[in-house]
């Protein structure tokens, strides 16, 4: 893909001396950037899912009242990203009627392990290696 390129040259005369220096910038190229945004979206997106996620354990923790609007809410959207780790071990429940759903927390980590590796592989596979020069010459 095509990146941006700039070359300034200047010229500054000072003490007898003549310095010239050239700047040459090479931009990021576009398939750079669309990389850059689509792992900021999945960053995004698994921080989302991780952050609802860490609610419904502080929520299971302190039991919170399944029958409140936004509490039944973020368990049923939740429920959908925990559902898979949910036969994984057994979460413990305690005397007071409070969850510690460690497989909400199994499903956090592996999200995020995830999402770690993807931006990764997608680096590898499709990032441009251009850079940046500046070259200093001076002459009498």
């Amino acid at each position: 893909m095509a990146s941006e390129h700039r070359e300034n040259v200047k010229v500054v005369n000072a003490d007898g001396y003549q310095r010239r220096e050239k700047v040459v910038e090479v931009g990021p190229s576009t398939q750079n950037i669309v990389l850059s945004r689509i792992n900021q979206l999945l960053w995004f997106a698994v921080s989302t899912v991780n952050i609802l996620l860490g609610l419904r354990v502080l929520f299971k923790l302190i039991v919170a009242n399944p029958n409140n609007q936004f509490a039944n809410l973020l368990y049923e959207v939740t429920w959908l990203f925990a559902a898979p780790f949910s036969t994984i071990i057994a979460n413990p429940v305690f005397d007071n009627g409070s969850v510690l759903e460690i497989t909400t927390i199994i499903a956090m980590v592996v999200y995020g392990i995830a999402v770690l590796l993807i931006t990764m592989l997608l680096n590898i596979l499709f990032k441009d290696t251009d850079s940046r020069s500046v070259r200093t010459v001076e002459r009498s």
